[in-house]
C-alpha cells in the first residue's frame, strides 16, 4: 500500500511508538512492522479506523478527509446493530457445520472478534 506508512506516521504524530501502540491496543512489535512498510492486515486497518475515528478511504488510499464525519460514525454503529441482529436470527437456525464455518471465517478475518465478543456482553 503505497503511502500507507506515511499516513500511519501522520496519525502517530509526536507520540512514541509505545504510546501509539497502547492507543491502538497492539504490541509495539506489530506497530514497528507497519511503520517499517509491512502491508497491513484488514484487521489492523479496521482497528486503526475504529480507535482513531479515521476514514477507511483516507487510510487506504490517501483520498478524502482524514477523519470520519458524524454521519459516517452513525452508519457504522447502525451496521453493527444490523450485523448483531442478523447473527442472532441466523445463529438459531444454522446447523453445527454452518456455525463452525461462520466462527472460523470471522475469527480468521478479524482476530479481535474475541475482544469484541467479550465486550458485547
Amino acid at each position: 500500500m503505497h503511502g500507507f506508512r506515511h499516513r500511519l506516521n501522520l496519525l502517530k504524530g509526536n507520540r512514541t511508538i509505545k504510546e501509539f501502540s497502547r492507543i491502538l491496543d497492539i504490541p509495539v512489535s506489530t506497530l514497528h512492522y507497519y511503520l517499517n512498510g509491512r502491508e497491513p492486515s484488514l484487521s489492523f486497518l479496521v482497528r486503526v479506523c475504529s480507535k482513531l475515528n479515521v476514514s477507511e478511504e483516507w487510510l487506504i488510499s490517501g483520498r478524502g478527509p482524514i477523519y470520519r464525519t458524524e454521519k459516517e460514525h452513525d452508519v457504522l454503529e447502525e451496521l453493527e446493530v444490523l450485523f448483531a441482529r442478523f447473527l442472532s436470527e441466523k445463529w438459531r437456525v444454522w446447523d453445527k457445520r454452518e456455525k463452525m464455518f461462520f466462527d472460523f471465517l470471522v475469527r480468521r478475518l478479524f482476530p479481535e472478534f474475541e475482544h469484541w465478543l467479550a465486550n458485547r456482553s
